[in-house]
């Protein structure tokens, strides 16, 4: 309970919440996305083709595939931004207090977090090799695969930090302020941010199955904070 009583310490009026949210929509949605648009109109070769590629995906139109990556990932990036800036100047409030209930965040906790999951990730993957050779392909190209690996570092932990401080930050203590418990908060937001996954080309592959997991995650890390 005490991560949810860190969004009491500044502005927590309905509309701080309204506002913050709006914030991070035009960031994320609108501003974001302009340099994506930009590279899909420069891609079109007329209007009804950038059109047809709107309503479908903008990568029909060519569009280098790890270029793609980068510019959707920006529209994450920004909106992070967006909702940091909103946590700061809307709600006056410390940063960090969105990710922690400590007066600082504990880096240590971090980086056992981040090379426990890394190894056991390394390890299954070793494994599957191993046991399913043939389901693997040795596939090596210099240029694109370091410029995959470049934005998989720099922007990708962007993307999932918009994510996460999202639905299992701001919208969990927004919740908690109104329930005043945090059991309603914790259901809610793990299972929301779960279906928001059920598009996800994995779970087309195996199944509804998967859901489990990101909802299942979502209770055990929220019951960390």
């Amino acid at each position: 309970m005490n991560y949810i009583q860190q969004a009491f310490k500044g502005n927590n009026e309905w509309y701080h919440w309204v506002l913050t949210i709006v914030l991070v929509f035009i960031g994320w949605q609108i501003i974001g996305a302009i340099p994506l648009i930009m590279a899909a109109a420069a891609y079109s070769e007329n209007l009804t083709e950038f059109a047809k590629a709107a309503e479908d995906n903008f990568m029909s139109l060519g569009i280098n595939k790890n270029l793609f990556l980068f510019l959707m990932l920006f529209m994450f990036a920004v909106g992070l931004a967006f909702l940091l800036i909103g946590i700061k100047y809307v709600h006056k409030r410390a940063i960090n207090s969105i990710v922690t209930s400590r007066r600082k965040i504990d880096w240590k906790r971090f980086w056992f977090g981040f090379l426990s999951w890394g190894t056991l990730v390394v390890i299954l993957s070793f494994l599957g090799i191993l046991l399913a050779p043939e389901d693997y392909t040795f596939n090596f190209n210099a240029k694109p695969f370091f410029i995959l690996v470049t934005i998989s570092v720099l922007i990708i932990p962007l993307q999932t930090s918009l994510e996460e401080l999202l639905f299992r930050g701001y919208f969990m203590q927004g919740i908690g302020v109104l329930a005043k418990n945090r059991w309603i908060p914790l259901i809610i937001t793990s299972v929301c941010f779960g279906l928001l996954h059920g598009a996800n080309p994995e779970v087309e592959k195996l199944g509804y199955i998967t859901m489990v997991f990101y909802i299942g995650t979502g209770f055990f890390t929220e019951l960390l904070l």
